[in-house]
């Protein structure tokens, strides 16, 4: 799993994006990462890992809070919500690479 995730995080795509497809998610703000590669077969073992994760098999899904934001995992994307900017999503980025590494020693 490390070497998938770990990739998978590494140099990701961040984009900060304000509001959403309709008027009740104007003062929303998040960032979409796009990862690198695939990690749909090491969220299983992620979302033990890290406490409160829920993650759901069938739909490839995985989500979980942090700092009052709420993570969801898709097989090739990270959204985390009130995100307000880049250096907020490597923050989370960060954790997720320590906590895997944690793991893996």
């Amino acid at each position: 799993m490390k070497d998938l995730a770990q990739s998978a995080l590494e140099n990701p795509k961040i984009s900060i994006v304000h509001g959403g497809g309709c008027p009740c998610q104007a003062g929303i703000i998040r960032a979409v990462v796009e990862l690198s590669a695939d990690i749909s077969t090491a969220m299983p073992r992620m979302s033990r890992l890290i406490k409160g994760c829920a993650y759901n098999p069938e739909a490839n899904l995985m989500g979980f809070r942090i700092k009052g934001m709420g993570v969801i995992f898709e097989a090739n994307k990270m959204t985390i919500n009130k995100a307000e900017d880049e250096a907020t999503a490597r923050n989370v980025i960060d954790w997720l690479k320590s906590i895997i590494n944690t793991a893996e020693n």
